[in-house]
């Protein structure tokens, strides 16, 4: 897996976590403390409380299919 934040891309190991769990561990290492998390097909973005976001993706090139798709992201509100 992928984290994407700041620009940059970090590969990380989600060990048995849930993608979700993983995104939110993982945002949360990187300084993103979580406010807001969209779910698309095996994409997760963690939206930081005070701007900013954190994405956690299959491979780097999924970004780019993300963007284009992400409003058929599943949200999750009041993360915080």
């Amino acid at each position: 897996m992928w984290l994407y934040y700041m620009d940059e891309f970090v590969e990380v190991d989600c060990g048995g976590l849930s993608l979700l769990e993983c995104a939110l561990a993982k945002a949360g290492e990187a300084g993103c403390r979580a406010s807001r998390a969209c779910l698309w097909d095996g994409v997760v973005e963690i939206f930081c409380a005070g701007g900013g976001a954190a994405k956690l993706l299959p491979t780097p090139q999924a970004l780019y299919q993300y963007y284009q798709h992400q409003d058929e992201a599943r949200c999750l509100e009041g993360l915080n």
